[in-house]
């Protein structure tokens, strides 16, 4: 591998091949194209200091780097204490200057042994996700510090991190042995980018996080149409806050490629308890639940009906998620189409996905949908004129007027709703595993259990004198369920999916502990003992180790 050295100064290295911020950008350029079996490296000495002239050059409609991106290019320090960039630009800059980064590259480099301190500028380092493509890209053993935006509002600045890393197709990102600060925003965040043929791989392995005293979130992570699961592992990773799964503009446009399930995520932290978990993307489904329970009561779509593949199928996938019911618990089942009314603003404000959209102008061919409830057929007949065919334009009938419709022709035996399938998705904490449910009865979501032989549980009881573990989905008996054996969730009253089934929901404040209720086993109440659950924070509720 080729050495190349450049010092900050002469007095750093009184023999280095380079000096200085230019130094390092002219050693960069000097450099033939590089191979993976042939890399070159270069090492720096000293602390480099970038003020506003050092970026002038970069243009402001360039890269806005430091650093030139090289491909297959390592950047080390021999000490991280003394080696590195300091990125500090003045206060009140013209907007104009929001993009600089200290590197900004869509190619394969490594970053190691060095430090970057930033203050008024976007990014320490920005990965362009769509244009990354099998890029792989490491840092390993450094520190890098955003200290935040001053003067102008920093909301000015679109999103002032130390990692700006959009994802894209075959992506490879690892963050080994380090340190990230991050005083303005969430310190992990990842964006999925533009459509995948190949998913990405993300892995943060021995890394110290910490963020400014109003950063609430550890990990963000925003879904925008990448049509693919990218893995995210947290390995050793310290640091406190909420974990979140979002949404920015949601990329693709083809009705055909529109999931109603908008989640592009796994998430691993299995050495971390679960935390506070919120889901936030928009994927919207159609749902139909029969109003009956017990075995019999199921849901099922006819796939020969002429509805089928615009309100259920999503392109060529039919295996649509259906569930049957079981003692207090309806059948159900759910459409893989989005049919989101909001607008794409990524596509100009067009409106794609609608329940309108999708069927269009049916009052000379009428379209069907079928439906078998509790065992016989139903047809749901849709008679408009129901699109307006201006893509810009919202329907003729919106969501709710056409489910009005669906209820009025079924209603008597199901209901049609709406629901976000995303919102099931769980990261993998520790402690998370599945068991069976060997209650003679059915389970509902946030409800204690303690086990039963190696595989099993039931709903705890007072008389237990603890939980094992707290259920995450509704399940009938013999059916398998989520659970979780450590860590928090949420309290019932805030609505969250991830929450503690409680007798009688409220919010909780800090100090305030639940057991199971004495009558009603699985469910947890105020001041019943021994407590088993208690308020860390407002309405997070932590699970108590039992003894």
């Amino acid at each position: 591998m080729r050495m190349i050295t450049v010092a900050a100064n002469q007095a750093q290295m009184a023999d280095a091949d380079y000096y200085g911020l230019s130094g390092l950008q002219k050693a960069i350029r000097d450099l033939p194209e590089l191979l993976p079996d042939n890399p070159a490296e270069i090492r720096l000495c000293g602390m480099f200091h970038a003020t506003l002239a050092d970026y002038l050059p970069c243009g402001i409609n360039s890269d806005k780097t430091i650093i030139p991106p090289k491909k297959h290019l390592v950047i080390s320090g021999t000490d991280p204490d003394k080696d590195g960039i300091v990125a500090v630009l003045p206060d009140d800059l013209d907007i104009a200057y929001q993009q600089y980064c200290v590197l900004t590259t869509r190619v394969s480099m490594t970053l190691k042994d060095l430090t970057f301190t930033a203050k008024n500028i976007r990014y320490v380092l920005h990965v362009y996700g769509g244009s990354a493509t099998n890029a792989h890209i490491v840092i390993d053993g450094c520190m890098l510090r955003h200290n935040g935006s001053s003067g102008l509002s920093w909301k000015r600045w679109p999103h002032p991190r130390p990692l700006g890393v959009g994802l894209s197709s075959g992506m490879t990102f690892m963050v080994k042995n380090s340190t990230l600060y991050s005083h303005n925003l969430v310190p992990i965040t990842h964006g999925s980018n533009h459509r995948f043929t190949k998913p990405a791989y993300v892995l943060y392995e021995n890394v110290a996080v910490s963020a400014g005293p109003a950063v609430s979130d550890l990990v963000y992570l925003y879904s925008q149409g990448s049509a693919t699961i990218n893995t995210i592992e947290l390995k050793g990773v310290s640091g406190k806050g909420m974990v979140r799964i979002g949404e920015g503009q949601w990329t693709l446009s083809k009705i055909s490629e529109q999931p109603a399930c908008h989640n592009e995520f796994r998430l691993i932290m299995r050495d971390t308890p679960p935390r506070p978990y919120l889901y936030n993307a928009k994927g919207t489904a159609l749902k139909i639940t029969s109003k009956t329970t017990g075995p019999g009561s199921s849901v099922r779509f006819d796939e020969t009906s002429s509805a089928f593949h615009c309100l259920i199928a999503n392109g060529e996938q039919t295996d649509y998620d259906y569930r049957d019911g079981g003692n207090a618990l309806p059948g159900y089942a759910v459409g893989l189409c989005s049919i989101q009314e909001n607008p794409y603003s990524y596509h100009k404000g067009k409106v794609i996905t609608a329940l309108g959209k999708r069927l269009g102008d049916c009052s000379q061919n009428h379209k069907a949908l079928g439906v078998t409830i509790n065992g016989k057929h139903h047809d749901i007949i849709f008679a408009k004129n129901y699109d307006g065919t201006d893509p810009f334009h919202p329907p003729a009938y919106d969501n709710a007027a056409i489910i009005a419709d669906m209820n009025a022709a079924i209603g008597k035996v199901a209901e049609v709703a709406t629901c976000n399938p995303g919102s099931d998705y769980y990261p993998e904490f520790a402690g998370l595993t599945t068991k069976i449910n060997r209650d003679d009865s059915e389970v509902l979501a946030g409800m204690g259990v303690v086990f039963m032989g190696p595989n099993g549980f039931r709903k705890a009881r007072a008389s237990d004198g603890k939980i094992d573990a707290v259920v995450l989905d509704n399940g009938r008996a013999g059916d398998p369920c989520r659970i979780i054996t450590s860590g928090e969730l949420w309290a019932e009253a805030t609505g969250q999916r991830f929450a503690a089934k409680e007798l009688h929901a409220a919010k909780r404040s800090p100090g305030e502990k639940l057991g199971i209720a004495s009558k009603h086993p699985g469910y947890f109440e105020l001041n019943t003992n021994p407590p088993c659950l208690e308020a860390t924070a407002e309405n997070v509720l932590h699970i108590i180790p039992q003894p």
